[in-house]
């Protein structure tokens, strides 16, 4: 009698239904981020490290985040007298070649927009704020400016002691 009890008081347990538990209203689950993506260059932190450490001063500022978005271009301009200046538009491009390579701040209505620096085989943006059609915009206001120089350049005489296909630029002092 025993085992017989205990066989059905078994089969009821195990027969058993367990009842759903109220869930209360979910809330809105919050999506993580996506990860950010690591550069796929193997060189990219060795190159950040020299950029901090160049002997270019302007781009040692940018790699140090000395120069930001929204600063005002005119008092770089004054830092960075070793650097070319070329007003196109409502643009002012700040640059500076070394080596096979080069760096660049691009400001728009006197606030700085844009900084990278690049050569022939990597080019790092530190920042840039500008839209492409802004970006469109920059470009081509600078080729414009560029073409007209280039066509001056070219009409040189001679006779001024400089063969016309000799790119000459210096920066006028502001002194």
């Amino acid at each position: 009698m025993r085992a017989a009890v205990l066989v059905l008081a078994t089969g009821f347990v195990g027969c058993a239904k367990p009842q759903p538990a109220e869930v209360p209203a979910a809330a809105p689950v919050e999506v993580a981020p996506p990860p950010l993506e690591v550069p796929s260059d193997p060189h990219t932190a060795y190159r950040s490290r020299c950029h901090r450490e160049s002997d270019v001063p302007l781009l040692r500022a940018l790699a140090r985040r000395e120069i930001r978005p929204g600063d005002d271009i005119e008092p770089l301009v004054a830092r960075f007298p070793e650097c070319h200046v070329l007003r196109h538009g409502p643009y002012v491009a700040l640059s500076f070649s070394h080596g096979r390579g080069g760096t660049g701040v691009t400001a728009k209505n006197g606030k700085v927009v844009g900084g990278g620096t690049g050569s022939c085989t990597y080019h790092d943006v530190f920042f840039s704020t500008l839209t492409e059609a802004e970006r469109e915009d920059c470009r081509n206001s600078y080729h414009a400016v560029m073409h007209r120089w280039y066509a001056c350049r070219d009409t040189l005489p001679a006779a001024v002691g400089v063969p016309a296909s000799i790119l000459v630029w210096h920066r006028p002092s502001d002194r």
